[in-house]
């Protein structure tokens, strides 16, 4: 099979629970054939170690993902804008926990043990067999430093962050259809968003600090 250098424009890191499925039809929407979705485990495996990626085709101009941002994209990649979704660390917590309580189904081995162990949601942000998932924000942008953010976007301001990046970036077509939304999450007790804040520190400085540098102004 051949394969292809990839020298893209943009490189789109998906944190999840923050609007993934709309993003990446809004990308489709603008790159067509020029996007390049990074889903299968081996693809995720050579952007999360920072190994060299060749492409099954020609012509990408831009590449999304459950991917982690790695030092050595500035090397491989230098000239793509690098960009990402952001959500308040307790709200994307919050809809992670109960989304997986809705799916019910097997995906890895962290979501065998969320089916075996039912942990509560404190349970859930504080059990280390979930801390890959709770600390999204550190396993998947830390390794770049927040100037290195070309673009942060707000799940809590989609729409208007959608279109000031979209502007930066030249894109033409904004249409999207809200997808995956969870409409069966109770009120958490304030308390326990409290409770959630406090373990949650080490994400929450990670989230300002790239809003504060690659934030909507």
């Amino acid at each position: 099979m051949l394969s292809f250098t990839l020298k893209p424009a943009l490189i789109a890191i998906h944190i999840p629970k923050t609007a993934g499925s709309t993003i990446h039809e809004i990308l489709k929407n603008n790159y067509g054939y020029g996007l390049k979705h990074i889903h299968r485990v081996e693809d995720r495996h050579q952007w999360n170690n920072g190994l060299k990626y060749r492409c099954n085709r020609p012509f990408v101009k831009a590449v999304y993902g459950h991917i982690m941002a790695h030092k050595k994209w500035k090397e491989y990649y230098p000239d793509a804008k690098i960009i990402t979704w952001t959500r308040d660390p307790v709200e994307r917590i919050i809809s992670t926990y109960y989304f997986w309580k809705r799916e019910g189904h097997h995906i890895d081995k962290r979501h065998e043990a969320f089916e075996a162990l039912q942990p509560s949601l404190l349970e859930f942000a504080e059990m280390k067999e979930f801390q890959p998932t709770v600390r999204t924000f550190e396993r998947s942008l830390e390794a770049l430093s927040p100037d290195e953010y070309f673009f942060a976007g707000r799940q809590e301001y989609f729409d208007a962050d959608i279109k000031k990046v979209g502007s930066l970036l030249g894109w033409k077509n904004y249409s999207y259809e809200k997808r995956n939304v969870n409409s069966l999450k109770p009120e958490i007790n304030p308390k326990e968003k409290q409770h959630l804040k406090e373990l949650l520190k080490g994400e929450y400085k990670i989230y300002n600090d790239i809003l504060a540098h690659a934030g909507s102004k």
